[in-house]
């Protein structure tokens, strides 16, 4: 449903940044380690009917004896495919074991019960609406410059940390900007 949707799309984004942040070499052993090799000419060579849908369909690949030949530039797809094909089963798998477990503990099957019902909601509406998304100005928890102050004991204790350090006039070093900044701007704070 909506969560496993949400969790994948979460987890590919993070594929994608750690990607562009990784060396050349890096991510060549990240696509040896999903069976894609490159050939003489840089490409990989797949199989057509193995091929990302969103490749074939955006004619980013080249189509020649069954085979397809996808560029390297356009080869984060791959590894995506093959991540979210991986996720996917080892979600199945986790879901199948978990479910005799839940079965045994009555509170702890009808707790998860009421927070993925909660869950499915909140994702559902989150994705139907985009404008309340953080990157539209909206937010999970609507943090703003009015409540701020009474929200931020809700905080983690590491961001508690970073804003109180930023305020006693010390300088955060660029790391900890960065992960402040995301989580304001995921609470609902604009920077505008």
């Amino acid at each position: 449903g909506a969560m496993r949707h949400w969790f994948q799309t979460a987890e590919l984004a993070l594929l994608a940044r750690r990607w562009h942040a990784a060396s050349r070499e890096v991510r060549l052993e990240s696509l040896a380690a999903v069976n894609h090799h490159p050939s003489t000419d840089g490409s990989f060579a797949v199989h057509f009917t193995k091929l990302p849908h969103r490749v074939l369909a955006e004619r980013r690949a080249v189509l020649r004896g069954g085979m397809a030949y996808v560029p390297e530039s356009q080869s984060l797809l791959l590894l995506q495919h093959a991540f979210k094909e991986n996720l996917s089963w080892n979600l199945d798998r986790a879901q199948t074991k978990l479910r005799p477990l839940l079965d045994q503990y009555l509170p702890l099957k009808e707790a998860v019960a009421t927070l993925s019902n909660y869950m499915e909601r909140i994702l559902l509406e989150w994705g139907q609406h985009p404008e309340i998304r953080a990157e539209h100005g909206g937010g999970g928890v609507g943090l703003n410059l009015r409540n701020f102050e009474e929200r931020k004991e809700s905080f983690p204790l590491c961001m508690q940390h970073l804003v109180q350090f930023q305020r006693d006039g010390s300088h955060l070093k660029n790391l900890g900007r960065v992960q402040l900044r995301a989580f304001l701007r995921e609470a609902g704070l604009g920077f505008d």
